[in-house]
């Protein structure tokens, strides 16, 4: 989206590139992107210690009066249970856990914008490509969490061909 103040929303092109390789066990990603009000360049490092996944990144804003960006996140998944935590410069949090109790039956709950926004659910894998999905999001925005649950309460059917 343009940012001329006018209100009136309009899409431009923007050009982006990304590189990223494996070096002594983390995983080091480098990018850009350009359109008509600015470029952002970006670095964003993952290391993986046993259970745990640290990943850390920046960016820096090239448009009039942006502000660089820095995200840091630690998760930790061992058998069924997967937790993910994390926060930004701007003092935003969030934490989702899941927990896969077999037979293609998950649970999972959240929180994010700094527990402004909760959410809870389930997803249950029906085979042959099928799947179900039930949530019940509090969300102030769009979307929330891992799979950007959508507000209030949905039942999702979704088939993988």
């Amino acid at each position: 989206m343009d940012n001329d103040d006018n209100s009136a929303a309009s899409q431009q092109a923007t050009t982006g590139v990304r590189v990223s390789t494996t070096w002594g066990g983390a995983t080091v990603a480098l990018g850009h992107a350009k359109n008509d009000n600015g470029g952002s360049t970006g670095v964003e490092v993952s290391y993986p210690m046993g259970a745990y996944t640290t990943t850390a990144s920046y960016v820096a804003e090239g448009a009039t009066g942006a502000e660089a960006n820095w995200d840091v996140k630690v998760a930790y998944a061992e058998g069924a249970l997967g937790v993910t935590v994390a926060t930004d410069e701007s003092d935003d949090w969030n934490v989702d856990v899941s927990y896969d109790m077999g037979n293609g039956m998950s649970v999972f709950v959240g929180a994010d914008d700094a527990g402004d926004d909760t959410y809870a659910g389930l997803s249950y894998d029906l085979g042959g490509g099928a799947s179900l999905l039930a949530s019940y999001a509090d969300d102030s925005d769009d979307e929330v969490g891992a799979k950007d649950y959508k507000e209030g309460m949905t039942f999702q059917l979704s088939f993988a061909f």
